[in-house]
């Protein structure tokens, strides 16, 4: 589960920061609860976790498991790295944008500092 959550770093987050334009065209056409409002990223953890693993699947030309073991290992990283220490040599942060009971129906964003 580390090489997706490098991937989600160095392919997704830092990507968009640096507004990769590949990177937004696959954002934009993204079925799911992970879109773009005002020039922030916005996601749940779910959707969050099934675009990296389809931006994974086409980068590497592998799949990767996509069950809820493999789903909470994925939350378990964002928690257990430094993530926002990472980001915030590129300029960017993730914060909690809306709250909810469950971590999976919270939305968060990626924003710039």
């Amino acid at each position: 589960m580390s090489r997706l959550y490098d991937f989600l770093i160095d392919e997704i987050f830092i990507a968009f920061l640096q507004q990769s334009p590949p990177l937004l065209k696959a954002v934009e056409g993204f079925k799911g609860d992970l879109r773009i409002t005002n020039s922030h990223l916005v996601f749940t953890l779910p959707a969050l976790f099934e675009f990296t693993s389809h931006q994974f699947d086409k980068t590497h030309q592998q799949q990767i498991a996509r069950n809820r073991s493999d789903y909470v290992a994925f939350r378990k990283q964002l928690y257990s790295n430094p993530t926002n220490t990472r980001l915030q040599q590129y300029g960017g942060t993730v914060v909690v944008d809306v709250s909810k009971s469950s971590l999976d129906h919270s939305t968060y964003k990626l924003m710039y500092l």
